[in-house]
């Protein structure tokens, strides 16, 4: 029992090294003796694909890039009554001009 004990301390141990140490996707190309060690870490377009979307339509890029500015808490022009600096600088970005 305490040599178990003993393993899974060991164990703890380098799972919090190489957390801290492998918290990046690997590129292969660049280090092909840890992709041998560990083929998981590596992420391939395969990985990706179903997850990617094109958004053909004008108005739903203007409308996703607005969505992501208010999810990051940039105040966006109709937001806002005060003339706040990054809503000036952002005040080509209203719902007006490109999202009905």
């Amino acid at each position: 029992d305490e040599e178990a004990r003993r393993a899974l301390g060991e164990w703890v141990v380098e799972e919090d090294d190489r957390a801290g140490r492998q918290w990046a996707p690997l590129k292969a190309s660049l280090s092909p003796e840890e992709y041998e060690l560990d083929p998981e870490r590596s992420v391939s377009s395969s990985d990706l694909s179903p997850f990617l979307f094109r958004l053909l339509a004008p108005k739903s890029r203007c409308s996703l890039a607005k969505l992501f500015l208010r999810f990051l808490g940039a105040p966006l022009a109709h937001d806002s009554a005060t003339q706040h600096p990054v809503a000036f600088d952002l005040s080509y970005i209203s719902e007006r001009p490109c999202c009905p």
